[in-house]
């Protein structure tokens, strides 16, 4: 019998995001996703309005083919349960992955 292992380096997901409201966001989950699925989520303690700040979120890749992927990472800054692109809601980048060897 044969197992196969799959061992990928961790890679570190960072989205920032900027309050272009008048009021603080606070505790606000950052939910990262990779090619459309969910990885996991972030968190941004305050965001005065008009500043940035960034969340983190440590993805190992497995399960996911060498290439390219897209990211996109989403946060409620406005707290209407909404999610909008047009309000700074929404980051989006991409990542390559290799197989190490």
């Amino acid at each position: 019998m044969r197992l196969a292992i799959e061992s990928k380096s961790p890679i570190s997901l960072e989205a920032s995001f900027t309050n272009t409201g008048t009021v603080a966001a606070v505790h606000v989950r950052v939910d990262f996703f990779v090619d459309g699925a969910k990885v996991g989520s972030g968190h941004l303690a305050r965001v005065d309005p008009q500043q940035s700040a960034t969340a983190n979120y440590t993805w190992i890749p497995i399960g996911i083919r060498d290439g390219s992927h897209s990211l996109e990472a989403r946060a409620d800054l406005n707290g209407n349960g909404v999610i909008e692109a047009s309000a700074g809601e929404v980051s989006a980048s991409s990542v390559f992955v290799r197989s190490a060897g």
